[in-house]
């Protein structure tokens, strides 16, 4: 992803999309200074889990690529090359008069949509700022939640090529296992309209 990159991920569920992610977050700060990530989603339970997942990447890294950290909390984490990272709830104000130079969205099409107008609007001069501050990377990733959200608007636009996002999609099938087999059982427990 380069600077200033808007990226729409849409995939379904146990595809490893915010494993992933965090993976690309931890490299990212690893290997750039003052490198300000910030991480939100929909509910507290999903960011003390994204956290959960950086910190296992983190104490995992052999000691010779582990830059020293100088702060570790539950959901935070900063290092001594004056890398960070914060998760927080997505709310009306997160982000507002701080903002990292990556953001990640997880699960957007799962806030509220009357939150999800007001962080947009509150993001969105963060993301158009020029100098300075335009080169903010953007990762949003969600399972789709229905057609009338926040994140299906940016992700039909992207695929529009309308908006500046680039789409990225996961379909079911290019995960390990995920036969025509899987495909059937899923359909005959949940329906198609769920499967879907």
């Amino acid at each position: 992803i380069e600077s200033g990159d808007c990226v729409c991920l849409l995939s379904g569920r146990q595809t490893s999309k915010s494993s992933s992610t965090v993976g690309y977050l931890l490299h990212e700060m690893i290997f750039n200074q003052d490198m300000k990530v910030g991480i939100t989603s929909y509910k507290l339970a999903n960011c003390k889990d994204l956290m959960a997942r950086f910190k296992f990447a983190y104490e995992n890294l052999p000691i010779w690529l582990k830059p020293r950290g100088i702060e570790y909390n539950r959901y935070s984490v900063a290092f001594t090359n004056g890398s960070s990272i914060e998760a927080q709830v997505t709310r009306d104000n997160t982000f507002r008069g701080n903002t990292p130079k990556i953001i990640y969205i997880d699960e957007l099409a799962f806030v509220k949509p009357s939150v999800a107008e007001e962080f947009w609007g509150g993001l969105l001069p963060s993301l158009t700022a020029e100098g300075e501050d335009a080169d903010v990377k953007l990762i949003i990733t969600s399972t789709p939640n229905g057609s009338g959200d926040l994140f299906s608007t940016i992700w039909f636009g992207a695929v529009a090529g309308t908006n500046g996002f680039t789409p990225v999609e996961v379909k079911y099938e290019e995960v390990p296992g995920r036969t025509e087999k899987f495909r059937k059982d899923m359909i005959a427990k949940f329906g198609l309209t769920k499967f879907l």
